[in-house]
């Protein structure tokens, strides 16, 4: 069994400050890996800027893309940029 995680990292205002987030949007579970990239590639089949980490075994694998938007974070200074991960990961059934 597989799991797919999709994070969104994305602008947010804490107590009036323009800042970062990180939150998982949607947790997905696959019986192959096979069906876990095929669902991850079509996600990602018509996007601009992705990019690909893919690793054998039992280690996590990550594809993202970049959606284009930035702002600027008002405590840090640092440019920030709109983007979504998907994490693939195998299950540790007991």
């Amino acid at each position: 069994m597989y799991q797919v995680k999709v994070y969104h990292y994305r602008e947010a205002i804490v107590k009036g400050d323009l800042e970062d987030e990180e939150v998982m949007v949607q947790s997905e579970v696959f019986k192959t890996r096979k069906a876990a990239k095929e669902w991850i590639e079509n996600k990602v089949k018509y996007k601009k800027d992705v990019w690909r980490n893919y690793h054998k075994g039992d280690e996590e694998s990550y594809v993202g893309y970049t959606t284009g938007h930035k702002w600027r974070h008002e405590n840090s200074g640092e440019m920030c940029e709109e983007q979504y991960t998907y994490v693939l990961s195998k299950l540790k059934v007991k």
